[in-house]
């Protein structure tokens, strides 16, 4: 998504699977935020959104 004046918002979905910890998780992000930064020049922010695969989801 651009924002204006070539600044770039990416946003990006990640299902991540079960049993990971907190810090996992957060390696996982961080190593994805890299990837990004390196492969897109110009970005301006990049937002990883964890997310859960319906078929996981609970029925409470």
């Amino acid at each position: 998504m651009y924002l204006g004046s070539g600044r770039l918002l990416i946003l990006i979905g990640v299902h991540i699977r079960a049993g990971l910890t907190t810090n996992q998780i957060e390696r996982v992000v961080d190593i994805i935020k890299l990837n990004t930064d390196d492969a897109i020049p110009g970005k301006h922010h990049v937002q990883v959104e964890i997310e859960t695969p319906d078929h996981e989801l609970l029925d409470l």
